[in-house]
């Protein structure tokens, strides 16, 4: 049977329900139905949900442990940065030195001194530890 001719049957079908009911015909249109699922429809459907699932949880692991090493970079450079910004603030920057320690027993303070330039370079207050500390042969 032609095309055209099995579109001019299926025409006069509908013409035909559409005077028996009353109806006004108005076309085609697309509409969404819910239509029971083969069997293998469904084995197909279960095998793409299981294999979804693993792939999910993969990914979930993977980014998991991608967000984490971001995570552990941008603290890394954010302490940097906020070192930096505190060192251009104050225009000095803290460097730790091993230096030697005097006792000012007058004023009840302990010195450090840098020995390279000659000069007293920060005064903290005395600890009981320090006052009570026996330096001799300390060199």
């Amino acid at each position: 049977m032609s095309r055209k001719k099995k579109d001019e049957e299926t025409k006069a079908i509908l013409e035909d329900v559409a005077k028996r009911n009353n109806w006004q015909r108005l076309g085609w249109s697309d509409v969404d139905l819910d239509v029971k699922l083969t069997p293998t429809e469904r084995e197909n459907f279960s095998k793409v949900q299981t294999d979804g699932l693993i792939e999910i949880e993969k990914l979930q692991t993977e980014f998991k442990k991608v967000a984490a090493d971001f995570k552990n970079k941008i603290q890394g450079i954010a302490i940097d940065v906020n070192q930096a910004a505190h060192s251009l603030k104050k225009g000095s920057q803290v460097v730790t030195k091993n230096l030697p320690t005097f006792l000012d027993a007058k004023r009840g303070l302990k010195l450090f001194y840098e020995h390279e330039s000659g000069e007293v370079v920060k005064e903290v207050e005395a600890s009981d530890k320090d006052r009570q500390a026996n330096i001799e042969g300390v060199a």
